[in-house]
């Protein structure tokens, strides 16, 4: 339920990034994969690429994807994947009823119940109803497509992951941290920065401080190559 508009905010602060519309080719994890990977590179020379929770999933799909092509990743209050039947369903169920709502609803509804949730309430962004009403279905389509029960997990593969990988959490966001540490521990050159009082949108909760460990590693992979 975001859009490139809610990144705004690092290009004020330094930090020179690339936002993309993740509605515009709404296919499985693989195969938009393997499409960002082949625009990416045919524009970018090792570019580092970040990803903010449904956005991060993607972003690991796309490392692992392709690891020669990235620098490094930022990864942002995102899951590897769910690990029980059990939870996948229960996910499907859930997202399913968001894409149903999509649909069928007032745009503006939708957007407000979704910020409503205790988990993006705190530091929720303005939001773009209009964008997400030109994106209607490919919106609803994510949460199908996307979903976190469809996923398959990732944990047995984040050892694949060679580039530096820095790892932000909200530290009042306890579900998202523990599995942020469990990520770092597994993957062979990973940080993991946990935000104070900060939850599960952590980048808009304290921008100042997000831009701040974004710039940091940027940096820092500048010194290293």
């Amino acid at each position: 339920m975001g859009s490139p508009g809610d990144w705004e905010f690092l290009e004020t602060r330094g930090v020179d990034c690339r936002r993309f519309p993740l509605w515009e080719t709404v296919d499985t994890f693989e195969a938009w994969a393997q499409r960002f990977c082949m625009r990416v590179g045919a524009e970018d020379g090792g570019p580092v690429l970040m990803g903010y929770s449904m956005g991060g999933r993607l972003a690991l799909h796309a490392l692992l994807a392709r690891p020669d092509l990235w620098k490094g990743g930022i990864i942002v209050s995102a899951h590897p994947g769910l690990e029980s039947e059990e939870e996948r369903r229960g996910r499907v169920s859930a997202d399913g009823e968001w894409a149903r709502r999509v649909r069928e609803e007032d745009m503006g509804d939708v957007f407000a119940a979704w910020c409503a949730q205790p988990m993006v309430k705190a530091g929720r962004g303005p939001g773009d109803i209009a964008e997400l009403e030109r994106h209607r279905e490919a919106v609803a389509r994510s949460f199908e497509i996307w979903s976190l029960g469809v996923q398959e997990s990732l944990w047995a593969r984040l050892r694949e992951i060679r580039v530096p990988i820095l790892w932000i959490t909200g530290e009042r966001d306890e579900k998202f941290t523990a599995l942020g540490k469990r990520a770092v521990s597994t993957i062979p050159d990973a940080s993991h920065e946990i935000m104070a009082q900060c939850g599960h949108r952590c980048p808009w909760e304290n921008p100042i401080h997000f831009a701040s460990l974004v710039l940091a590693f940027q940096n820092d992979l500048s010194v290293v190559s």
